[in-house]
């Protein structure tokens, strides 16, 4: 069993253009790719409503 609420989100750098974030989750290995995939259009997602 996977614990979804041990995650780690918050800044991990300052770019030259922007400030560069960090998010880990647990994931089956098996899942890792399509994890990562769906994690970055959330967050693209959540971005673009922000506008």
């Amino acid at each position: 069993m996977i614990d979804k609420t041990d995650i780690l989100v918050g800044v991990e750098s300052f770019g030259e253009y922007g400030v560069n974030l960090i998010a880990r989750v647990w994931v089956a290995t098996d899942n890792i790719l399509v994890a990562q995939v769906e994690l970055l259009e959330q967050i693209k997602a959540i971005f673009d409503e922000s506008k």
